[in-house]
């Protein structure tokens, strides 16, 4: 099989741009877990969205947060790439360039626009119809989105969840050191107790070698060694193992749809090829969720054949077998006969009573007379 060489972590990444990437093909119109609302208020328990289009020159009113602004479309700038494809032929593809205009600033690239006045936005855009002889498309309009998730300092679009670390081994999602692997380890560890130099090593399980990658060591991570394998390397509900020197607390908001609606998002992206979440034969390492912690994993088994399930408990280093899978914030290894993924099964419906054959047969009967 091939596998995927891991820089840490593919992780760079954070595990919103995961969810959205996993969602694409299920909300491939627009994000509808957001609820869309003509202002974005923080803290009212529902995550919510404002979007509008944006003409060249159109300005439009936004507000969330107790902030007020306008922004203006000022212009788009269409810039064409030519590169050599392997059969020797050129291919043009087209870049493009949003200026924005913020309360009646000067125009400013879409990413300036954000740092200079402390907002964050996405852009999406529609081509106009391009006119006979016409070789470079025109942008009709921009949707401008300002989401929650990014403009609230404590979304409503997220759960806050922790994991406490105990001295020795703990087993650990991943989404909690996340920013180990980028700049960002610091910040991503600041909401908790635990600091970088507690860790002395950090492994994750490779399921189809059936081996240990070294992930990170005391003052230095393994951005270039090992592979996870294809299963892995791009699941954001993977778990680790931390070594640490001292008890410490891990923090981290967590989409509400991994912590509240997994179930959902698995059954959603099920019938892609190739599936983007999938256990193989053996032993899988993976992260729970509150939908899934108030099943059994009889009721959840989807395409599974379960042969065991355990957590680590790391209070006394020692495992602990599982009849259900646990909440947020805590991870599972569970044991599987073949590739597959945790579910709702296929059921049918009930069989028709006794004798409803004959009671069509007398109504067709009846009808073919009248």
């Amino acid at each position: 099989m091939k596998n995927k060489k891991i820089f840490f972590y593919t992780a760079l990444v954070s595990i919103s741009t995961i969810v959205f990437f996993l969602l694409l093909p299920v909300f491939a119109q627009e994000p509808s877990f957001y609820t869309q609302a003509t202002n974005i208020s923080c803290g009212n328990n529902v995550c919510e969205e404002t979007r509008q289009d944006l003409k060249i020159g159109e300005t439009k009113n936004f507000s969330f947060g107790g902030k007020n602004f306008s922004l203006k479309l000022a212009d788009v700038k269409i810039i064409p790439v030519t590169y050599t494809q392997e059969d020797g032929s050129e291919h043009t593809a087209y870049n493009q360039e949003f200026y924005f205009s913020v309360n009646g600033s000067k125009p400013l690239l879409e990413g300036d626009a954000e740092r200079q006045y402390g907002i964050d936005f996405d852009v999406s855009f529609v081509y106009s119809e391009q006119a006979q002889g016409q070789s470079t498309p025109e942008v009709s309009y921009v949707t401008v989105a300002f989401r929650e998730d990014k403009v609230c300092a404590v979304p409503d679009c997220a759960d806050r969840v922790e994991s406490k670390v105990s001295k020795g081994w703990n087993l650990v999602p991943i989404y909690f050191i996340i920013g180990l692997f980028s700049d960002d380890l610091e910040k991503s560890l600041a909401v908790g107790t635990c600091k970088m130099q507690y860790f002395q090593v950090i492994y994750a399980y490779n399921p189809e070698e059936k081996n240990y990658v070294k992930l990170y060591a005391f003052g230095k991570s393994y951005n270039d060694n090992g592979s996870l394998g294809d299963s892995s390397s791009n699941n954001p509900l993977l778990s680790v193992w931390i070594y640490s020197n001292q008890e410490c607390k891990l923090v981290t908001e967590l989409p509400k749809l991994f912590s509240e609606n997994l179930l959902l998002i698995l059954a959603s992206i099920a019938d892609q090829k190739p599936p983007p979440l999938q256990f193989v034969p053996g032993w899988n390492f993976f992260a729970g969720s509150n939908d899934m912690a108030a099943k059994s994993f009889e009721e959840i088994r989807g395409t599974c054949d379960i042969k065991a399930a355990y957590t680590f408990d790391s209070p006394t280093q020692n495992w602990k077998k599982l009849d259900r899978p646990p909440p947020a914030g805590e991870s599972f290894v569970i044991k599987v006969a073949s590739a597959c993924m945790l579910g709702y099964p296929e059921i049918a419906p009930p069989e028709l009573p006794t004798g409803a054959s004959v009671l069509y047969n007398e109504w067709f009967k009846n009808f073919k007379k009248s």
